[in-house]
């Protein structure tokens, strides 16, 4: 795959957006240290600015919690709804994440073993989901496929993150929605960074209601 990229046998728009796309962990890296500097600068990163934006963004992550493969036929798509801003320009906003299994009916006799791992049933899959708030933002409530959940609370430098892990059969939908409040000052239309293999893992975001 190196040599096809190196040699320029490929659309270089295409591979950089296949790169966004990879999760941060698992994409590019570089061992010049000033080459790698500069990559974490770009959205090659798919990191989150430690810094408050006048933009509430949002994170979201998902991660196999099965040890298989199979979460490569896991597909997502991001859903901001801002709800309404106070005078000092906080943002309250809805974020909805569907998950949806395209993991084959089939799995056992369609998928190898060094798919599946050691998952049972077949083609059955855990995911982490982990969402990002703003800069000093707060979460609110939350529900899976609506009705009210507790998800796990965690702090990550300067960010609030909301922590589930969730359970997918193949073919399986799942709906989560949390409302999120960001920190003063961040009036601009909200964001979102979400890494994935997947290209519907963009964000559909609504404009503000500052």
């Amino acid at each position: 795959m190196f040599d096809t990229v190196a040699a320029g046998h490929c659309d270089p728009r295409a591979t950089l957006d296949g790169q966004v796309r990879l999760p941060a962990s698992g994409g590019s890296w570089f061992d010049d240290g000033e080459e790698q500097a500069d990559r974490l600068s770009t959205a090659l990163s798919g990191a989150l600015p430690m810094q408050p934006t006048s933009s509430p963004d949002i994170g979201v992550y998902l991660d196999d919690a099965t040890g298989t493969k199979v979460d490569y036929y896991v597909d997502y798509v991001v859903r901001l709804e801002p709800l309404s801003c106070t005078g000092s320009g906080a943002q309250k906003q809805r974020v909805i994440v569907t998950v949806t299994s395209n993991v084959p009916a089939d799995a056992a006799a369609a998928l190898p073993p060094s798919i599946l791992g050691s998952s049972r049933p077949a083609g059955w899959l855990l995911t982490s989901l982990c969402i990002y708030a703003p800069v000093d933002g707060v979460f609110g409530s939350a529900t899976l496929g609506g009705r009210t959940f507790l998800y796990a609370p965690y702090q990550h430098g300067v960010r609030a993150v909301a922590g589930a892990t969730i359970e997918l059969e193949p073919g399986q939908t799942r709906t989560m929605t949390y409302h999120v409040t960001s920190a003063p000052n961040q009036p601009g239309d909200p964001t979102c960074v979400s890494p994935g293999v997947h290209g519907s893992g963009t964000a559909q975001a609504g404009e503000s209601d500052c």
